[in-house]
This record gives C-alpha cells, sequence and structure tokens, in this order.
C-alpha cells in the first residue's frame, strides 16, 4: 500500500507541476505580449434597420465570440484592447474592427452584392481557416452547390465541379455501386489511388454512410503542403466532409428533404432482330421471339428517398438530429437496396464555454440484392429465337447448354444473391479552453462495419443442372473496426499587425478486419435457402468450403503546424508529421512528412490601392511530402502457409512452411508534391477564379520483383521500386455577370489536364522492363492491350496499325521496318508477334472540363450543367467481341452485317477478333449532364421554406464514339479507356424533388 500511494502522489505531483508550469507559461506570454482585457456590447442590424439574429461576433485569431439575440444585441467580454473583432451574418459582407478604434458598437452588415463577399470557412484538417487565408491548393465545395440529382454516393453530386478529380461512376443506375475517385491521376501501381476521407474528423469514414442532406461542406486537399498533415495516407489527396449543425440563433427548425426518380435506359447495342438471325443462318430457329435485354429491364425502376432533421441551440447546448429512409430499383430486375440511416451531431459547452463536449453517432441499415452485369452481354449475345421458359414447362426456366452461354432472366431472377449491412461511426471530443487562446482537446473515435453476404442457386438452377448438382448455398459475414484516439492542443495570438497559430498533436489508429465463409453443395431441399448449410453433403463427404481469415494494422503519429501571417498580407504555414505504421519492415517502421506553403496577398500592398480592377489578388506556392501505406498489412512480415499433408507415422499431418519473401526494408509509397497557384478576385466580385499548377512524383512503388531462387524461397520479392510522375494545371473560375433582385445569372467553369508518366521500373537490386495489363476475356482470348514500361504513359494502348483488310476480309496491319518505324509494307495480323506493336494512345483524358449555368429569375431557378472529357481513346470491346461474324453461334450487333451511318464498320471483316487499333476510337465527349428547374415559394406563417424541384441527368451527350456512354468507361486506375464485356446500362435518369423547412 505504501509503494502505491507513493506512487498516485508521484504522479499526482509531476501533473501539478505540469499545470503550474501551463498557467507560467500563459501568464508570462501575456506579460510579454502587454495584454490587457475589455469588454464590448452593441447591436447588429441590416440596412434596414431591422435586427439580425444569430449573427456572430468574434475575436480574431481567439475562441472568445458570441451571437445576437433577438434584437441583435451581443455582449462580448474579455477582448483585448489591442485585438480585432470580425462580426458575420450568411448573406451579408463581414467586417473586421480594431477593437481600440471603435467607440460606437451599434452595427450595420451591408448586404453582399455576391456570395463572394461572405467568409467562406474551409477545412484544412485539424482546424479550418478563412479562404483568403489558405497558402496550398483546396477546393471547398458547399452543399448549396450540389447537382440535385438522386445518388447514394454524395461525391456523384460533385463529379466534375472540382478540377482535378476524376469522379466516375460506370453502373451509375446500379443503386449498390459506388464511385471511384483519383485526384490528379494515377500515383501508385499496387497501393491503391483513392483518397483519403475524412469525415467530422474522423479519417477513413465511408462515403456510403452519410446522407447527402447531412453534408454542410466536402473540401477536398489537393496540394502536398495540405494533405502532408495526414502523413501515409495522403499521397492521393484528402476529402474532408462536414456534416451540418445547430446553429446558434435560429431556434427550433425542421427540415425535409425527399425525391422520387427513376432511370430510362439510354443506350443498349442494336443486336440483330429474330428475322435478321434467321436471314443470316447463325443459328437455328428454336421457335420463340425473345427481346432479351428488355426481358431483364425494368421499365420504371423507382428510388425515392425521405430525409427529416431536427436543429435548434440554446446558449450551452446545440444539436441537430436526422433519419433517413431511402429505397433504390436497379435497372435490371434483380437489383434493389433498402436502407434507414441517422445521425445525431451534439455540442455542450460549461463553465462559462471553458468546456466543450461534442457528441457524434451515425448508424446505418442496408439490405442489398445484387446482380450480374455478365446478363446484359448474355442479353447482346443470345439466340433471339430461345425462350425465357421451357414450351413444355411454363414453369421451368429453359436451360441452355455451351460455353459462357446461360438464360440472364434465370440467372437474376432464380437465383439469389445479397447482403445485408450494419454501419456506425461515432465521435466523441472534448476540449478544454485553457484561456480564449489556448485550448487542449482529445477524441475518440470508433467506426464498426458488419457485412452478411449471401448466394443461393437452387436445384433446378441452370448452374445446378450443368454441375449435377442440388443446389449450391454460401454466407460469408465480414467484421470491420476502427478505433481512433487523437488529442490535439492550439494555440492563437492575434495582434494588430500579425497572427500566429499552433497546432500540436497525436494520433492512434488500430484497424481490423475478419472474415468468414461457408459454402455447400446437394441439398435435400431449397425451402431454406442458404439458411441451411449444414444439410448439404459436401459436409457430411468433407469436401464443404470453409474459410476465414484476420487482418489488422496500426498507425502512431505526432504532428505539428505552424500558421502565421504579417499584416494580412503575407501568409506562411509549416507542418511535420512523423508516423509509424504496423505494415512497414522493421528497418522502415518510422517515415518523416514535411510540408511547407506561402502566400502573398499582393492585393493588400499599397501600390494597388489606386487600381480597381483587382479586388483580390494573391499568389502560392507550396511543397508537401506525402505516403501511400494502401497494401496488405503482412507484406513486411515472415508469413507461413499450408504446405500439403504428409503421411508419418501412421497419420497425415497438416504441414507449413514460409509463405512469401521476408522484406525487413519494405516502406511507404512516396510522393513528393509541388503547387504554384494564383486566386483572384475582379471587377467589384463579378470574376473569381483559381489557377493551379502541379507536379506530384510518387516514388518507391511497391509491387511484386523477380528474384533468384535460391538464396530466396519464393521468385518475387515485394519491394519499393519505381516512380511516376503527374503533372497539370487546373482553373476554376466564377463568373457573376447578372445580379438583381429579380433575376441572376451566374456561370462556373472548371477545368484540369494532367500528363502521367512512369518514369522509372527499376533500380539497381531490381528490374522489370514491361507490364503487360488488361488481358482481354474469352471467348478468343485476344491478349493484353495495354503495355506500362519506363517512359510511358500510364494507361497506354499497345496494339498492332491497322491497314484495312485483304481480299477475304482478314485483318492487314503494317509492318514496321528495323528503325522501329512503320514501312508502307502491309501484313497479315495473323501470326504478327508483339514487335510489330506500337503505343496508340492512352485511356486517361488529357483533359476534363465542366460548366455550371445558374439562373433565378423571381422565385424560379434553373441549372444547366455540361461536363466533358478530351484527348484520350477508348477500346471499343462490343465492335470486337459482338460485331464480327466470326463470333459463330451467337447473335451479334447489326453493323456485324450491315453498315452504319457513323462510327467503325464491322460488316466487311470476317476474320477472328485481332489486337488492332481499328477498334479504338476517340473518346471525346461533351453531355448535357444535369439539368434542373425549380421554384421556391414565398414564406408563408410557419412555413420558412418550400422548394420543388425536377431534375434530369444525362439528357444529351455529343461524342463520336459509337459504343456505351465513353463516360461509362473507367479512365482511373492502371488500366484506362476500355469498354467492359460485361456491363451495366447507362440511363437517363429523372427527380422531382421537395424541400421544407420548419
Amino acid at each position: 500500500m505504501k509503494r502505491v500511494l507513493q506512487c498516485v502522489f508521484a504522479n499526482l505531483n509531476f501533473w501539478v507541476g505540469v499545470r503550474w508550469g501551463v498557467t507560467a507559461f500563459i501568464l508570462f506570454w501575456n506579460v510579454l505580449a502587454g495584454i490587457s482585457q475589455t469588454s464590448i456590447e452593441g447591436t447588429v442590424k441590416d440596412e434596414e434597420g431591422d435586427p439580425l439574429i444569430g449573427a456572430t461576433i468574434l475575436e480574431k485569431g481567439t475562441t472568445n465570440g458570441t451571437v445576437t439575440d433577438l434584437d441583435g444585441r451581443f455582449v462580448l467580454e474579455d477582448v483585448d484592447e489591442d485585438g480585432t473583432v470580425t462580426i458575420s451574418y450568411t448573406g451579408m459582407k463581414s467586417s473586421d474592427y480594431v477593437v481600440a478604434e471603435v467607440n460606437d458598437w451599434n452595427i450595420v452588415l451591408e448586404t453582399a452584392d455576391i456570395m463572394l463577399d461572405e467568409i467562406q470557412i474551409v477545412a484544412v484538417g485539424y482546424g479550418t481557416l478563412d479562404k483568403k487565408e489558405l497558402t496550398t491548393a483546396v477546393t471547398h465545395i458547399d452543399s448549396k452547390d450540389f447537382l440535385q440529382t438522386s445518388s447514394i454516393n454524395p461525391m456523384n453530386q460533385i463529379q466534375g465541379k472540382v478540377a482535378g478529380v476524376n469522379i466516375q461512376n460506370t453502373a451509375a443506375a446500379d443503386p449498390n455501386a459506388g464511385p471511384s475517385i483519383q485526384i490528379r491521376g494515377v500515383g501508385s501501381r499496387n497501393a491503391g489511388n483513392a483518397p483519403l476521407v475524412i469525415i467530422d474528423g474522423i479519417p477513413g469514414g465511408s462515403l456510403s454512410n452519410i446522407d447527402n442532406n447531412d453534408i454542410a461542406s466536402i473540401d477536398v486537399l489537393k496540394g502536398g503542403a495540405a494533405s502532408a498533415i495526414y502523413g501515409t495516407r495522403a499521397s492521393n489527396g484528402v476529402i474532408i466532409v462536414t456534416t451540418k449543425k445547430g446553429k446558434a440563433g435560429q431556434g427550433l427548425q425542421v427540415n425535409y428533404n425527399g425525391y422520387l426518380a427513376t432511370d430510362v435506359v439510354k443506350n443498349i447495342p442494336e443486336v440483330l432482330s429474330p428475322e435478321e438471325f434467321l436471314e443470316k443462318e447463325i443459328a437455328r430457329d428454336e421457335g420463340a421471339r425473345t427481346d432479351w435485354a428488355d426481358k431483364i429491364t425494368r421499365a420504371t425502376p423507382l428510388w425515392y428517398n425521405h430525409s427529416l432533421a431536427l436543429s435548434n441551440a440554446t446558449e450551452n447546448t446545440s444539436y441537430r438530429a436526422s433519419a433517413q429512409y431511402r429505397n433504390a430499383e436497379g435497372i435490371d430486375i434483380a437489383t434493389n437496396r433498402n436502407e434507414f440511416g441517422a445521425r445525431l451531431n451534439v455540442r455542450h459547452t460549461a463553465l462559462n464555454d471553458q468546456l466543450e463536449f461534442t457528441l457524434n453517432a451515425a448508424p446505418r441499415f442496408t439490405k442489398e440484392e445484387y446482380t450480374n452485369y455478365g446478363a446484359f452481354s448474355q442479353a447482346i449475345q443470345l439466340n433471339p429465337t430461345l425462350p425465357v421458359f421451357e414450351p413444355d414447362n411454363p414453369g421451368q426456366y429453359a436451360y441452355f447448354a455451351g460455353f459462357d452461354t446461360y438464360n440472364p432472366v434465370e440467372e437474376l431472377l432464380n437465383n439469389e444473391r445479397g447482403g445485408e449491412r450494419k454501419y456506425f461511426s461515432g465521435s466523441a471530443t472534448a476540449q478544454w479552453n485553457i484561456t480564449k487562446n489556448l485550448n487542449t482537446s482529445v477524441m475518440y473515435a470508433y467506426q464498426n462495419d458488419d457485412r452478411l453476404n449471401y448466394w443461393f442457386s437452387p436445384s433446378n438452377s441452370a448452374r445446378s443442372i450443368s454441375s449435377n448438382r442440388r443446389g449450391e448455398a454460401e454466407r460469408r459475414y465480414d467484421v470491420w473496426k476502427d478505433k481512433v484516439f487523437e488529442w490535439t492542443g492550439n494555440y492563437s495570438l492575434y495582434k494588430r499587425d500579425f497572427t500566429v497559430r499552433l497546432l500540436g498533436g497525436y494520433s492512434y489508429q488500430y484497424n481490423n478486419w475478419e472474415y468468414f465463409r461457408a459454402k455447400n453443395y446437394d441439398f435435400p431441399s431449397d425451402a431454406l435457402s442458404y439458411n441451411d448449410l449444414d444439410q448439404g453433403s459436401y459436409l457430411k463427404e468433407g469436401r464443404a468450403e470453409l474459410d476465414s481469415d484476420q487482418d489488422s494494422w496500426k498507425l502512431i503519429a505526432f504532428f505539428g503546424r505552424f500558421t502565421g501571417n504579417y499584416l494580412e498580407r503575407y501568409y506562411f504555414t509549416a507542418s511535420l508529421r512523423r508516423e509509424g505504421s504496423s505494415k512497414f519492415g522493421e528497418n522502415n517502421k518510422w517515415g518523416w512528412f514535411p510540408g511547407l506553403s506561402a502566400a502573398w496577398r499582393i492585393s493588400e500592398e499599397s501600390f494597388m490601392d489606386d487600381q480597381v480592377f483587382f479586388d483580390e489578388l494573391k499568389i502560392r506556392a507550396d511543397y508537401g511530402v506525402t505516403g501511400n501505406q494502401g497494401f496488405s498489412p503482412y507484406q513486411a512480415v515472415k508469413l507461413y502457409t499450408g504446405a500439403g499433408q504428409y503421411y508419418i507415422m501412421g497419420n497425415w499431418v497438416k504441414g507449413f512452411g514460409p509463405g512469401n519473401n521476408y522484406n525487413p526494408n519494405l516502406a511507404w509509397e512516396e510522393a513528393v508534391n509541388y503547387n504554384a497557384g494564383i486566386d483572384f478576385t475582379i471587377l467589384n466580385s463579378k470574376i473569381s477564379g483559381s489557377i493551379d499548377l502541379y507536379n506530384r512524383e510518387s516514388r518507391g512503388l511497391v509491387g511484386n520483383y523477380d528474384v533468384p531462387v535460391p538464396p530466396n524461397i519464393h521468385p518475387q520479392t515485394f519491394v519499393n521500386v519505381g516512380t511516376i510522375r503527374n503533372t497539370g494545371a487546373e482553373i476554376s473560375l466564377d463568373v457573376f455577370p447578372v445580379h438583381s433582385e429579380d433575376f441572376e445569372y451566374s456561370l462556373g467553369l472548371v477545368a484540369a489536364t494532367n500528363n502521367n508518366k512512369l518514369v522509372s521500373f527499376s533500380n539497381d537490386l531490381y528490374e522489370q522492363g514491361q507490364v503487360y495489363l488488361k488481358s482481354l476475356p474469352s471467348p478468343g482470348n485476344p491478349g493484353p492491350v495495354i503495355l506500362m514500361e519506363e517512359g510511358g504513359d500510364i494507361g497506354s494502348f499497345y496494339m498492332f496499325k491497322h491497314a484495312g483488310f485483304d481480299e477475304n476480309g482478314d485483318f492487314l496491319i503494317y509492318k514496321k521496318g528495323e528503325n522501329g518505324e512503320f514501312t508502307n509494307e502491309k501484313i497479315s495480323a495473323t501470326g504478327a508477334g508483339d514487335d510489330q506493336k506500337y503505343h496508340a494512345g492512352s485511356g486517361i483524358p488529357k483533359l476534363t472540363a465542366s460548366l455550371s449555368n445558374r439562373f433565378r429569375y423571381k422565385n424560379f431557378d434553373l441549372n444547366l450543367y455540361f461536363r466533358g472529357a478530351f484527348g484520350h481513346k477508348i477500346l471499343n470491346l462490343k465492335n470486337m467481341y459482338y460485331g464480327l461474324k466470326a463470333f459463330e453461334g451467337v447473335n451479334l450487333l447489326r453493323k456485324a452485317y450491315f453498315p452504319t451511318d457513323h462510327g467503325i464498320q464491322t460488316h466487311q471483316i470476317n476474320d477472328s477478333k485481332k489486337v488492332t487499333d481499328y477498334f479504338l476510337q476517340k473518346g471525346d465527349f461533351v453531355k448535357l449532364d444535369v439539368a434542373t428547374i425549380g421554384y421556391t415559394f414565398d414564406p408563408i406563417p410557419g412555413l420558412k421554406n418550400l422548394r420543388l424541384y425536377l431534375s434530369a441527368r444525362e439528357l444529351l451527350t455529343l461524342t463520336r464514339y459509337d459504343g456505351i456512354d465513353p463516360d461509362q468507361v473507367p479512365t482511373n486506375g492502371l488500366e484506362p479507356g476500355v469498354e467492359e464485356k460485361d456491363f451495366y446500362p447507362d440511363t437517363r435518369n429523372f427527380t422531382f424533388g421537395l424541400q421544407l423547412t420548419f
């Protein structure tokens, strides 16, 4: 007991010492700063003399602030006499006031002619900044600027709105499909290219676990200096999502957002009709006349959403609680998504705002029914005279024997495939405001994702019949847990001429995933579906499939950031993160991730006082180092795996052996980022924009490389080798040419270029000259179509150069000479080697752009949103696989036999599939992506806001590509620009929505 008490009081003395040390430091600093304090009180009104309720009064550089009451009055205590106070209100011009120079605090705010005059707060990771303080490339999107469409994932609502961010959903009509997101090009071979997502401060959040109506803003950190604060997870950029909170001064508020939407198929490849099919004698007449695509397509799939939110704020407590119910049907006859989600944000202060507590909780429950994209490729190639059901047994689906041939209606309706998901994300934060300049906080966050997936194929299914089994069933259970603990401390000092902000912190993250899978065959009955796994005969015979796995990893980091400015003219930010990961080898556990950036607000210089063109002009530059640890957590450790069974002393014994080549030097992929930019506002805020130039070099790419055996046990080792470089330019422009009481027109232009190169593939120890990618599928297996090699573009097509056809309709190609250049000599493509191929272009667009046109006439609003991509190629697999007569025994595209008005002419070809640029087409397109018209009713008693809107997506696409919509072809990753053989139809979407505020 004596020893215990000694330890307790020893620690107590330590913490008392810490407290006195902190207190002494604060007092010492205050003495040095010569701080004296006062209180101010007054009113805030608009130009008509009406009080502004809930206007914000904030002492600059501190957490000391308040809001106005119902009469527009405020009292702000403990204000530095040498300080500055900012007063702001939504829709009004914010103003700064030097305390010592103001005698009358009865403030009148002017109406903002254009929303650019308002303060725009931008999340930058572990804090926020006013937009004018940014020194690096960060794009802020407010929720009011989201595209108003029916979308599961919120990123689809900002598609094309952020320069350099490619958001693509190749199956937008599938409610269970999510978008691919890529920022500033491809940065990795094997560690992933997806950005880090932060939701309300929680890293690694799921964008599918959020109601779009709960989002207040999305900030995209593109510059390396901004992302460096997140270390080994930030080389592909960072997306910060901030949800809505209860606002002081607004009182009790109820919001409802609902919509009803439907999809209409836009483009299904045109195949031979039953009559044309029989005329060409492709196969025998089976008696039916079946439009297979029509049979597996829903006529009017419905999406509907109901979102309800309740928010309020008192003197000490603010909250916002929301709930959502959403149901969405796919364009095919099987897909469905049904979900319920909720979110609660609570903030409470105590002890005169010295203590602040924040709670966030977001559960979501989802039931999903999946499809098989191969059903639509079957709908193209199936004999149109085959029946859906057996003619002699109308209750039995028709069974088709043959390679890669099945009844797509039976595949989608007779088999069960789906899943259930229970997701929870929550955090609790406690903050101690030691002084108005100094605070410290701790946060604990927890995420849990439980997924149960199931599959059942009954005894009468085509799968069971072809394999001579009485059904098959599978269940899989995945559990993902993520825990985060973070401590941060902030100190800020604002004087008349300079501002200093200091951040220090510690972060710990633990991530664990595990799963169990069981599969069995041959069941006595179909009645219990996938809920009767133990009754299958394969389990009794020892042939059932059982599998389980578990992965976990940890991150520990220490970080700090300095932000300062002088005269609100010269800005500087420096950050440093020291981070360690359990994924790395024992010789490279820890890494340094620095970030430096600076900006010069030229418009604040005295020599700019007499000019009237620039309202704001700022140049900035930044440098940052980020990392990527998105690979398996056990690549750097010794693994043991099963090595067969051995008969020893009359018993079978399971053997184990080394499963990999141990690499103690494995480290993160390192991205070195440079960015230079300019921000401007001109002509009395009529035009504003940003221009950025960037260079990102990803080094130490992870991948498997060939090594000699022996001395190695295995022929490949996972190592850091290679460099990818991305360079490009980005521009964002907002123009407000007309702004009056009754009519407004504004436009927004976003454009970005990207040039992507594989700089190196080898080093002194490991060598890899070329890697072939994207091998085309059966039947025929024509081979790979993309080649990645040093000095070349990522996503470069490698194929023969088309030279026409011979008299038999077979492919001819141009022959290469000894110097590697093409000659005029034509040779047959059959039997030609890879030495006759060339780099025929890239599947990655050189330029992406969007144009928003926003109109308002009195209570009506209209938004026309255009988007496009240019400078890339697409390999048309539909033409290659279904446009050639040599593809025997199946239905084909009409163009296989008949000339078309545009695009590739394949009716003249009798040859089989060849990897030739004849099937390569320009992927350029411009589309009217979203058109929205709305009407906002005048306020009525008891109803603050009522708005109706009608939105349409994918109305018009202009392109010379003759396949599916080129926007549906993947352009992210290492294998871009290939139209998949299996696909999900592109659609037009129509949404009717209602927004209410009480």
